[in-house]
């Protein structure tokens, strides 16, 4: 459990290409950019659960979410990510 939330926000970038082919689950990545990767740099690697809102000018809903910080050991990844699922949400530009 954290001590305090996390703020993430950023433009939606193209990830591994795994989340809706090969696991069959949408998803959105965000960015592994400096205002991030500060916030989430004392925070354990792992998975957690959330609440997401998309940018917009007319649509407020906050979403359940579950997000996963680090580096994927399963598929042996290299680089960091921050990936988020949002339920009810398949396709979205900007968190």
């Amino acid at each position: 459990m954290l001590s305090k939330p996390l703020f993430l926000k950023g433009e939606v970038v193209k990830g591994f290409g795994r989340g809706s082919k090969l696991l069959g689950i949408p998803t959105a990545n965000l960015p592994w950019n400096e205002t991030n990767s500060q916030q989430v740099q004392q925070v354990p690697l792992g998975v957690y659960v959330g609440w997401a809102q998309i940018h917009s000018s007319s649509d407020k809903t906050v979403y359940k979410t579950v997000l996963s910080i680090g580096d994927n050991p399963y598929f042996k990844n290299e680089q960091k990510t921050i990936v988020w699922t949002i339920f009810f949400i398949f396709f979205v530009r900007h968190l």
